[in-house]
């Protein structure tokens, strides 16, 4: 145990991650940078997990494990309870930091005090450790660059990301429980009410790619709830220009109770909070409400796309959207087939891949 408060505390949560852990293990006790501890918080595994960590012997780790399965969002506001650096850096449990990573931020970090999180560009990378070909992500290095992105995807990817622990302490930023998917995203959308936000310009991280992950298992409820808090950013946006607006989207919310219908109608008032910009004849307005529509389609667009399955409910939702009613005709038409018989967006994929394979034997 390491006596001195470190200048980063390097947090991983286990949750059954034993394929990768090691490899995981490995890539933060091989850090250019030394000056860390390794917090590692395992929540509840099953596997051998505790063990892995356990055979390492360098000091530099600090293991504790849950009680209980607390979920990742608990286990992570535990992780930054916990900390003991100047800066917190993430990384999942299956993924690879770089070797100079951690040096590389916190030289960024120490000379940006505005700077409350840093991320990076970030390699994705197939189960065995061999790169994605063109998958290289290369978000925006600035502040005002991320904050825009943020309207209609992700800017900064948790597992590259280091934060300034006196700033989520001096303003009691935390992970909502309520969030199974997209707990990352809603504490950026937080972070980025009180700091700065930046990342740097280089592949400082490899993502791995497999199907245990929860984004992967839990892509639409990922969508949704990322979705929801991005509605909410489009109406802070719509505030500047009409003050009176009072759409909150999160507000009262059971994610987990939430179905695909009620999710369409917080997207729909999204929809109709923005058309009353539309109004406007003001030039500045009508600029404005033309930005924002097209990161509002994106959302929509995705959301439909991530759909478990078409229903009549969320088709209801749909058709009183001005969104649904800009969309090409046969584009209504197809939306209404798929609903009346319930299908699902994998199963009309699958169909497609069937249908190009056989013109291609012919």
């Amino acid at each position: 145990m390491m006596n001195i408060a470190p200048k980063v505390t390097v947090f991983i949560p286990v949750y059954n991650g034993e394929k990768y852990l090691k490899e995981c293990l490995e890539s933060i006790l091989a850090q250019t940078f030394t000056d860390f501890e390794c917090l590692v918080i395992d929540d509840g595994s099953t596997d051998s997990s505790r063990e892995i960590v356990q055979s390492f012997t360098d000091p530099r780790i600090r293991f504790l494990r849950n009680e209980q399965n607390l979920g990742v969002a608990l286990t992570r506001n535990k992780g930054l309870d916990l900390a003991r650096g100047q800066y917190v850096a993430f990384i999942d449990c299956d993924d690879v930091s770089v070797r100079d990573r951690l040096g590389k931020q916190v030289e960024f970090m120490d000379a940006h005090p505005g700077i409350g999180i840093c991320g990076s560009w970030m390699q994705e990378i197939y189960a065995d450790g061999q790169y994605i070909s063109g998958q290289l992500h290369q978000y925006p290095a600035g502040d005002q660059e991320i904050r825009e992105m943020m309207l209609w995807s992700c800017p900064i990817w948790n597992p590259t990301v280091m934060i300034r622990l006196e700033t989520v302490r001096r303003f009691k930023v935390r992970h909502d429980a309520n969030f199974v998917s997209a707990s990352d995203f809603d504490f950026m959308v937080k972070m980025s009410k009180v700091s700065q936000l930046a990342n740097l310009p280089e592949t400082l991280h490899h993502y791995r790619r497999h199907q245990c992950q929860i984004t992967t298992r839990r892509t639409f409820e990922a969508n949704r709830n990322a979705s929801l808090v991005r509605s909410g950013l489009i109406a802070d946006e719509v505030r500047k220009f009409l003050p009176g607006i009072s759409f909150q989207p999160l507000e009262g919310l059971q994610l987990s109770q939430l179905s695909a219908a009620d999710f369409f109608a917080k997207l729909l008032q999204a929809d109709q909070v923005l058309e009353k910009l539309s109004l406007s004849g003001d030039p500045e307005k009508q600029s404005g409400y033309v930005r924002l529509r097209r990161y509002l389609d994106i959302i929509w667009f995705d959301s439909l796309a991530n759909l478990p399955r078409y229903e009549m409910p969320v088709l209801c939702r749909l058709r009183e959207s001005s969104f649904y009613h800009r969309l090409p005709a046969g584009s209504r038409l197809a939306l209404r087939a798929k609903s009346l018989l319930r299908l699902k967006p994998e199963w009309i994929r699958q169909l497609r891949t069937a249908i190009e394979r056989r013109k291609a034997v012919a």
